[in-house]
């Protein structure tokens, strides 16, 4: 087949009234710019511009390198061994935006906290804002990980950080709608009180979300209309 061709093909399965056939081109589109972030990753950074060097220069500089204060246990090394920390007064698993601001208001009240992270703890020495090693390194699945009916793909978190990590540039809210899906279809009364808005409130303003001087791009306003 020749460019055009197939470009017309991915074209008719894009707007197909089927949902098999979009789903599919969602399929291939993804896999390919993917597989070519992870192959090419040189020629990706050519293509696109990205200084990844000069603006990995430009981000530590002036900056203190890895000022991380809390102490990290290494996991048992044998399978079923155990892991005993008698002094430990909160177990919370996780380290994302809810874990991480969870462990930090905890240990500001004089408590013991241990956090457990399946993925690891990247130093600021090693993160080389190359998109190569971010998707393997940084991302669940490297970056594969999709919805049960394979629809949206989801850039998860899967390091100490979580999305926290990874996600910086928007931070959104759970609409309306969706917390009452959660009350209406699975009982989830927190969802539906104003102690939930007091909760995220808490987390935005420890974590430094703003809205303020946001303009939001097509993708961000496309979630939150709905």
């Amino acid at each position: 087949m020749t460019l055009k061709e197939r470009e017309k093909l991915l074209a008719s399965w894009r707007d197909s009234p089927l949902v098999a056939k979009r789903r599919l081109f969602r399929l291939v589109s993804s896999l390919t710019m993917v597989t070519f972030v992870r192959l090419a990753s040189e020629l990706h950074l050519k293509a696109t511009h990205y200084p990844a060097k000069e603006l990995r220069e430009q981000a530590y500089e002036g900056h203190e390198i890895d000022p991380f204060k809390y102490d990290f246990l290494d996991k048992p090394q044998t399978d079923g061994a155990e892991l005993y920390l008698p002094d430990i007064d909160v177990l919370i698993i996780g380290s994302g935006a809810g874990a991480g601001v969870v462990a930090h208001t905890l240990a500001n009240e004089g408590y013991k906290s241990l956090v457990l992270e399946k993925g690891k703890y990247f130093s600021t020495s090693e993160l080389n804002f190359n998109d190569q090693d971010g998707v393997t390194e940084l991302y669940q699945g490297g970056g594969t990980l999709a919805t049960l009916n394979q629809q949206m793909f989801i850039l998860a978190g899967s390091n100490f950080g979580g999305g926290t990590t990874i996600n910086w540039s928007a931070c959104l809210k759970t609409p309306f709608k969706v917390r009452k899906e959660w009350y209406d279809r699975y009982g989830v009364e927190f969802a539906a009180n104003e102690s939930y808005d007091k909760a995220q409130d808490y987390v935005w303003k420890q974590m430094g979300a703003s809205a303020e001087g946001i303009t939001h791009s097509l993708a961000n306003q496309v979630i939150m209309e709905g």
